[in-house]
């Protein structure tokens, strides 16, 4: 505006208004909620001391046994296999042979 009207703006600067009374004195609680709370800085986070792990307790080896004591070892374990293991039917059972029979019959059509 001054560039318009030179004498638009006083050589004195205008005086402050007057301040408002307040309607009413706030009480502590509202008080506490219009001032803000203090801010704390929280603590710098520590990486904690890297732990040495602990060795687990070695125990004695037993010594390896030798190579005969495991042919022998061997040779026992072959002989109760032979002696557990069941003979082989000679002739199917009447159900399983139906049951062949049945899917032999499916297999080739008929």
């Amino acid at each position: 505006m001054a560039m318009f009207d030179p004498h638009a703006l006083p050589a004195v600067p205008a005086a402050p208004p007057p301040t408002v009374r307040p309607l009413f004195r706030p009480t502590e609680p509202e008080r506490a909620m219009v001032e803000p709370a203090p801010i704390v800085e929280p603590e710098p986070v520590r990486d904690p001391a890297p732990v040495e792990p602990v060795p687990p307790p070695v125990a004695a080896a037993a010594p390896a046994p030798s190579i005969a004591v495991l042919l022998d070892r061997l040779d026992r374990g072959l002989q109760r296999r032979r002696r557990d293991a069941a003979p082989p039917p000679t002739e199917p059972s009447p159900g399983l042979a139906s049951a062949l029979g049945a899917l032999r019959r499916m297999a080739g059509g008929e």
